[in-house]
């Protein structure tokens, strides 16, 4: 799992740590499941903050082009 956490895309490592978790859901203890969920639900909060913070950007490039024109 600390391998996957240094996995700098964010689709891939939600990917590879998907595949830990239903690989290993008849091995692995309830506790270390849930650290794998709780990665999971950190990469796809990390995403949607990325592409709010690039809806911002747009936006606001967009006032500036305007302002100029």
């Amino acid at each position: 799992m600390c391998l996957a956490k240094k996995i700098t895309d964010k689709k891939n490592q939600m990917f590879v740590l998907s595949g830990i978790l239903v690989f290993a859901d008849k091995i692995i203890d309830a506790r270390t499941a849930e650290q794998i969920k709780e990665a999971i639900r950190m990469t796809q909060v990390a995403q949607l903050l990325l592409e709010e913070g690039r809806e911002e950007e747009r936006t606001e490039g967009m006032k500036v082009y305007i302002k100029q024109n």
